[in-house]
């Protein structure tokens, strides 16, 4: 056999034959300058509307207002002219159906004018403290009636000739008549109606002394056969009177109380006329 040849093939060695970087030419697009084609600023005028002053009292309320005095000029202009049509043209038995009819009337202008029982004293929750204070009206201002009458029967306030009628007569006026065509009509009219109108439109104070003059008002047509000093004094009575009613209407917040007091000043007073007429 042929021994095997051990030598080895040299290794040829390989050039280093490195590859030259080959520079890669910029092609960027050169930056061209934009030209600024923004508008200048141009001034906008002011177009806006000057502001209007507005007036401290609101639309609403002055018309409020407004409407409220013409309510107060509708009702008074009503009871005058009731008042002397009454006076001249109604008697007897058709007064009573006349104030009846008038009340009703005062009710229908309440509620068109948007009055609340509250503003005219008829709401239910203040019933029984208008008849405590009534109540008590009523027993004080009999009590001072009766006194008098005691002390001095032969006074003017008790010469009364319209007392001197029969029992059934006099229990008509007392409990009928003074109360539905006297009472209910005054006292929804001055202490209810007007008075709430007022009070919209000025104080409480003024309210009442204004209600209670034209309530002295109101009276002038019943005393104006008496003298120029009868009809002062009858105004000036009945106005200190309307007074003292409308105490009683925002004392107790009801219209029972000068109601109830307003009955005592009528009922009692004739009925104790009527006594001294015996």
């Amino acid at each position: 056999m042929t021994p095997a040849n051990d030598a080895a093939v040299p290794e040829t060695p390989v050039p280093d034959t490195p590859v030259p970087d080959t520079p890669v030419p910029d092609t960027a697009v050169p930056d061209t300058p934009v030209p600024d084609t923004t508008l200048p600023d141009t001034p906008v005028p002011d177009t806006t509307l000057p502001e209007t002053p507005v007036s401290d009292t609101p639309v609403s309320d002055t018309a409020g207002n407004r409407r409220t005095v013409g309510l107060l000029i509708l009702t008074i202009s009503v009871l005058a002219a009731s008042d002397v049509a009454r006076s001249v043209w109604i008697h007897g038995d058709w007064d009573i159906i006349f104030n009846i009819g008038l009340a009703v009337v005062i009710v229908a202008i309440a509620a068109a004018s948007g009055t609340t029982a509250d503003e005219l004293g008829l709401r239910r929750a203040d019933t029984r403290s208008g008849l405590v204070l009534g109540g008590a009206a009523f027993a004080d201002i009999s009590a001072v009636i009766v006194a008098a009458a005691l002390v001095a029967p032969d006074a003017s306030v008790f010469a009364d000739d319209r007392a001197d009628v029969s029992v059934g007569a006099l229990l008509l006026k007392v409990l009928i008549v003074i109360p539905l065509a006297t009472v209910v009509l005054e006292e929804l009219a001055f202490r209810g109606l007007l008075l709430a109108l007022f009070q919209r439109i000025t104080s409480t104070r003024c309210a009442v002394i204004a209600g209670s003059a034209l309530f002295g008002v109101w009276h002038i047509p019943g005393a104006w056969n008496s003298s120029v000093a009868g009809i002062a004094g009858t105004v000036i009575g009945t106005t200190a009177a309307g007074i003292v009613f409308c105490w009683l209407r925002l004392r107790s917040r009801s219209l029972i109380a000068p109601a109830l007091a307003h009955m005592a000043t009528n009922s009692v007073a004739f009925t104790v006329a009527w006594f001294v007429a015996r």
